[in-house]
């Protein structure tokens, strides 16, 4: 593309950098190239990506154990009521006994 006297060059995308050029990109660069710029800004992104599932990753674990303690309170409550109920029908058990050695 030639460029007149006076004539006014086309804009650049948002974020400044022309299409294919990184800041430190020099005219002998090969395509695809990343500027150093753009490298940072990717291994930034990555960065705060690994962070968050690191996050959703403590987050499941949390949640996790929270279950597990629930289940083991659950567990401990029915084997208590089992224990409970056992306790009375022993005890039944016992009083008929009592009555039937000493009625007999």
């Amino acid at each position: 593309m030639s460029r007149q006297p006076g004539a006014v060059p086309p804009p650049h995308p948002a974020g400044g950098v022309a299409s294919g050029a990184g800041p430190n990109q020099g005219a002998g660069a090969p395509p695809g190239y990343l500027g150093n710029q753009q490298q940072a800004a990717i291994m930034k992104q990555m960065m705060v990506m690994e962070q968050e599932k690191r996050v959703q990753l403590h987050m499941m674990e949390q949640q996790k154990q929270q279950l597990l303690r629930e289940q083991r309170q659950q567990q401990q409550q029915i084997l208590l009521a089992e224990q409970v109920r056992g306790g009375r029908r022993q005890n039944r058990d016992s009083s008929n006994n009592r009555y039937y050695w000493l009625n007999r």
